[in-house]
């Protein structure tokens, strides 16, 4: 399929790296937009004229057509280059208006297949674990009893609704300062009984928390799903205390990752949730619980999958650059 791929990532992206040697193998046209690089590296222009909407995108030594681009990559998004000489507050002004400037070209291509759009993947779904979790629901996927709500009242009971404990985490993946330093943490998923809700009453009630029903662990899936090819690791995070609550506290020394087989019911479940959300790629996280049923957690549409590749030897790498080389198979 002729065309032209456009590939919208960051600078410091190095997921991209395992696709696009191979896309240069299989001989395919691509452009890299580094939106973190816009507009001083990298710009687009959108021209409506005499009734026609026309575009383009070029980075000073390669100008492409707007109607070249044929599939679109929406890796990531970041925050988009200014003069380190600007004002802060003419800055915040000219990362806005390239931002919306990106948004209107992306959402303006005239013959573009998205893996994912970012009206679905990043609008709609990033951090939307509800909208998810009803989406897995209606393919007939079980999920977890789950609240989100910033009532201590509310979450102690269903703490005690769920024998006294559950599963607390963080609506969308996040990296938080410690007050009064400079340390960045990350915030796992971790337990917390009704005792612990209850002693944080006043904290709880300045923030939205989501809690689930704790549910044990036979051991974990993490599934990419690309168009419609699968690729099922089983990760056994129940063999290591770090890992056990959170498999991303990684502890590959006691945590086996191996290739797995799903049920076909799952498979085809879980292909038509993907449908269902519009999405050509995802990354799920699933449980399997020692009597044998799946639990959907969350799907993301950007997740990784470069150490999945690297343990199990999978060709995910592979199967994106084949459905962004022809985005109708």
């Amino acid at each position: 399929m002729s065309g032209t791929i456009l590939v919208v990532t960051a600078s410091y992206d190095q997921a991209v790296e395992t696709v696009l040697p191979i896309l240069d193998e299989m001989g395919e046209k691509y452009f890299r937009l580094n939106t973190d690089r816009a507009p001083i590296e990298s710009w687009t222009t959108n021209v409506i004229r005499s009734g026609s909407l026309g575009g383009e995108i070029s980075n000073g030594e390669r100008t492409i057509d707007a109607k070249e681009i044929k599939s679109c990559w929406h890796r990531r998004s970041d925050k988009t280059k200014t003069a380190d000489s600007m004002h802060p507050g003419y800055a915040k002004f000219v990362k806005g208006e390239t931002h919306f400037a990106l948004w209107s070209f992306y959402t303006t291509l005239p013959n573009a297949i998205w893996v994912n759009h970012p009206l679905i993947g990043a609008r709609l779904l990033e951090g939307n674990k509800l909208y998810q979790m009803r989406a897995a629901l209606d393919s007939g996927i079980l999920v977890p009893d789950t609240i989100v709500s910033s009532s201590p009242e509310e979450l102690i009971a269903f703490s005690e609704e769920h024998g006294g404990r559950v599963a607390v985490k963080v609506m969308r993946a996040n990296i938080l300062a410690r007050e009064g330093s400079e340390e960045l943490m990350f915030v796992y998923t971790n337990t917390l009984s009704t005792e612990d809700l209850i002693a944080r009453k006043d904290a709880i009630r300045i923030s939205s928390i989501m809690a689930q029903e704790y549910i044990p662990k036979e051991f974990e899936l993490r599934v990419t799903v690309v168009g419609n090819e699968i690729f099922a690791c089983s990760i056994d995070s129940q063999n290591s205390e770090v890992a056990k609550e959170d498999w991303r506290r990684y502890d590959f020394d006691n945590v086996a990752h191996e290739r797995f087989e799903l049920p076909e019911d799952v498979k085809h479940k879980l292909l038509n949730m993907m449908r269902g959300m519009g999405l050509v790629y995802g990354a799920i996280d699933l449980i399997v619980t020692p009597n044998g049923k799946y639990i959907f957690l969350e799907v993301n549409p950007s997740g990784q999958w470069g150490w999945i590749e690297g343990l199990t030897g999978m060709k995910i790498s592979e199967s994106i650059a084949r459905i962004l080389a022809d985005p109708t198979t």
